[in-house]
């Protein structure tokens, strides 16, 4: 039995389409992941030094952590989509500050006035000593 190329041509297309968002998703999932790593990196690094720095308590520090997580865990989802181009950069930027400045806001409440003002300069991100923004982003090459 031969095979009519013409009728074969849609289902060719939808296989090799399959494949395409196969290795996208795949591409996109590699980069979250990395994302997460690093901000947890960063996280974990920047807690250690603002215990040390400012002297907040293991219980402040537990806090700290979970807020910078849960913020995370919102964070790296819309930056992907900037990323891939799903979401335009400036409406990610204004919900990342957003998403921030509610995070500070609950930080603030339970430090001192000095001790906030040390997590202000130490904080991870657009900012304080923690702004990374020259750093090469992405996943390393090969």
């Amino acid at each position: 039995p031969q095979s009519d190329e013409a009728g074969d041509a849609p289902q060719f297309e939808g296989a090799v389409r399959d494949i395409i968002e196969a290795d996208r998703a795949e591409a996109i999932e590699k980069r979250t992941d990395f994302m997460r790593e690093r901000f947890a990196e960063r996280r974990e690094e920047t807690l250690k030094e603002l215990v040390a720095v400012a002297g907040i308590t293991k219980a402040h520090q537990e806090s700290i952590g979970e807020l910078w997580e849960a913020e995370s865990e919102q964070l790296v989802p819309l930056f992907v989509a900037a990323r891939e181009g799903d979401r335009p950069f400036a409406e990610v930027r204004e919900e990342a500050t957003k998403l921030r400045e509610e995070t500070d806001q609950a930080v603030e409440e339970m430090l001192s006035a000095e001790q906030f003002e040390t997590y202000a300069e130490m904080r991870p991100g657009p900012g304080g000593r923690g702004d990374r923004r020259g750093e090469r982003r992405g996943p390393p090459p090969g």
